[in-house]
């Protein structure tokens, strides 16, 4: 039984509309295929990252990429795709262990329902290859219908060191080829732009207070 852990993503810069940049560090890995999306606790609106390689090349061909939040986002999901006897996903963002986002015993991540019914020709073997594309609209026509729930949490210790995360060796567990949406906020993995509005905001206070004292 093969317990891995075994996809890669990224490494991104976040940018406000107002150019205040939050840089951050981004590993995420799974079983088989996987893509990254932002938005709000009520929806998805952006997709930041596409896997687009076979999840045994994965942690070799870890990559920098950089990536803009929307201003109006600040939610993170990652959809992780089955293709294989075993599912799991795993990561870290900003230097933080996504399987480990609790608060005493309550997980700061939430995992949905299947939505491989939604994702248009889904195939658990292009999800095996790492070639299957998600769409953005897919994702969004699922969303109303998803529910959500606690993850689990395994650990991967019974496979060769090249198949797990290399910061992690753990991961959330999820049924065989199945495609399920892992939702944490920005501000949990220490991802907090400056909201653009707020800072014009300011900006125009500061004007005013200085027409006053002239």
């Amino acid at each position: 039984m093969k317990t891995s852990l075994k996809l890669l993503a990224a490494v991104g810069v976040l940018t406000t509309a107002a150019q205040s940049a939050t840089t951050f560090q981004m590993k995420v890995a799974g079983d088989n295929d996987f893509a990254v999306f932002s938005g709000t606790p009520t929806a998805v609106n952006t997709l930041l990252y596409q896997n687009d390689k076979e999840w045994f090349l994965q942690i070799a061909a870890i990559s920098t990429q950089t990536f803009n939040l929307p201003d109006s986002d600040d939610t993170f999901y990652i959809l992780g795709m089955g293709g294989g006897v075993e599912e799991n996903i795993s990561g870290v963002l900003n230097d933080v262990d996504i399987t480990a986002l609790k608060s005493g015993a309550v997980w700061k991540v939430q995992m949905s329902s299947n939505l491989s019914s939604f994702l248009t020709s889904w195939n658990p073997d292009l999800a095996e290859l790492g070639t299957y594309s998600a769409s953005l609209a897919d994702v969004q026509s699922a969303f109303s219908s998803l529910t959500w729930g606690d993850p689990n949490k395994t650990i991967g210790s019974t496979v060769p060191s090249s198949w797990v995360h290399p910061e992690t060796g753990a991961g959330f567990d999820f049924s065989v080829h199945s495609a399920r949406l892992f939702r944490f906020s920005a501000e949990a993995v220490g991802v907090v732009p400056e909201p653009a509005s707020a800072m014009v905001g300011g900006i125009g206070l500061l004007a005013l207070l200085r027409r006053r004292r002239a």
